[in-house]
């Protein structure tokens, strides 16, 4: 897998429990590498854990890995959670507009229309999975 098209997170194996490998690593708010982090104090760090299907025989606990996912699906699930909702969001508060329908009920109905959508996403969560696809590599 050509490096340039994944994304990639160093973690640490946790556990490994019937072909699947319990993954810790660090995540990092946008502001870690700034220069005045210390001084804004907005400077986050959360630590997640993630399983992820392996060969047990080939990793053990404690193993420094990377976590890899290609760049694609990474801008895929961006569409899917964040530009998709807005837009459907966007087009009925102006579609209601158009109607002349009230600006509370228009927002009302405009939000409420999120639950079925992530609701949706909900329902499909086992074959939305199978597309996110996350693999081990060492680290050399």
């Amino acid at each position: 897998m050509d490096t340039t098209s994944c994304i990639q997170q160093k973690g640490i194996i946790d556990q490994l429990e019937n072909g699947m490998a319990s993954v810790r690593f660090t995540t990092f708010s946008a502001c870690a590498s700034c220069q005045s982090k210390a001084g804004c104090g907005m400077s986050e760090s959360q630590e997640r854990v993630m399983d992820i299907p392996v060969e047990a025989e080939n990793y053990h606990v404690g193993e420094m890995v990377e976590v890899v996912m290609q760049r694609n699906l990474g801008l895929k699930a961006t569409l899917i959670a964040y530009v998709l909702p807005f837009i459907l969001v966007l087009l009925v508060l102006v579609v209601l507009n158009i109607l002349h329908i009230n600006e509370l009920w228009s927002g009302i109905i405009a939000i409420a229309l999120l639950v079925p959508y992530f609701g949706g996403l909900y329902y499909f969560r086992d074959r939305l999975k199978n597309t996110f696809t996350f693999t081990l590599r060492k680290v050399s």
